[in-house]
């Protein structure tokens, strides 16, 4: 019997390899950001574009907390400024 293998549809395909890309990435961060300042990887990682979810596993702790972390540095940082504003120094 020749059993006929089921082509993945493009979409599914896409779907798996970014699934495995998430993995690489979460266990990358999690090597990376062991040590230092969680506050600093923290904010690093949303200015990255990783959602509250993302940066929890990365960071080792829960999304709440990288919430309430991130509503913290926002509040310490001078109104009318803007995150590039602040990375260029003006």
């Amino acid at each position: 019997m020749n059993k006929k293998k089921e082509q993945k549809t493009t979409d599914e395909l896409l779907e798996e390899i970014s699934s495995k890309l998430k993995c690489i990435t979460y266990l990358l961060g999690i090597q990376q950001f062991q040590e230092g300042k969680k506050e600093e990887h923290i904010e690093r990682l949303n200015k990255l574009g990783f959602n509250n979810d993302e940066v929890a596993l990365m960071v080792g702790t829960s999304s709440d907390s990288v919430r309430a972390t991130l509503s913290k540095i926002r509040r310490g940082q001078p109104k009318g400024k803007s995150d590039a504003e602040e990375d260029k120094g003006h």
